[in-house]
């Protein structure tokens, strides 16, 4: 019984010690917050201790030599927060160094494709980097070589119209059909046939 007292009693101080922290639901989102990016799975970031939080703050004291039983008094809780700080400190300079490597790659990239200011590279390099550095320049280039492309169509397309109305002949605007099947003259131009269609049948 005695035993048992005792047990119950340093129960008691370690959830005491955690109690006197005065935790709410914001600062136990933070510590489940830090235990994640430990590497200690508190199963979600709720503000709730419960089963799966108890036992990732014990499998972190346990790690760090300390006595296990998942409540954290106020040594243990600044000792977590700044092993926290150091690692979300180390992987921001692993971040910000995946970004150096990651631009060397994008501009290199773009000295051997977008830069030589062709279509296909401008592609080449979009679907290599979709959202690098250059690709804003890359979609503008894009956008002024089709519509340049769309201007060359369009006079073309005018160029063969007034051929095909200068012949007049059922030919001429078959011709046409057979270049810009979707032009903006083709459907005229099938009226044309059909009227032309019409009057040699007339005049037979």
């Amino acid at each position: 019984r005695q035993l048992q007292a005792r047990a119950d009693d340093k129960n008691a101080r370690i959830q005491a010690a955690e109690q006197a922290l005065g935790l709410n639901r914001e600062r136990r989102r933070s510590i489940q917050r830090d235990l994640a990016l430990l590497g200690y799975d508190p199963r979600g970031v709720d503000g709730v201790f419960g089963p799966a939080t108890r036992r990732a703050i014990s499998a972190w004291q346990s790690d760090q030599g300390i006595e296990t039983h998942g409540y954290l008094d106020r040594d243990q809780l600044s000792l977590m927060q700044e092993f926290a700080l150091r690692r979300a400190a180390e992987l921001e300079e692993e971040a910000r160094r995946r970004r150096e490597i990651e631009d060397a790659r994008d501009r290199a990239f773009w000295q051997n494709s977008g830069s030589r200011g062709t279509e296909e590279g401008y592609r080449r390099y979009l679907r290599s980097f979709p959202d690098g550095i250059y690709s804003d320049v890359a979609r503008s280039e894009i956008a002024a070589i089709e519509e340049d492309r769309r201007a060359e169509l369009n006079a073309q397309e005018r160029s063969a119209w007034d051929f095909a109305q200068n012949e007049n002949t059922i030919e001429s605007y078959q011709r046409f059909l057979d270049e810009f099947p979707q032009g903006e003259s083709a459907d005229v131009a099938r009226v044309r046939i059909d009227e032309l269609n019409q009057h040699a049948r007339d005049q037979e």
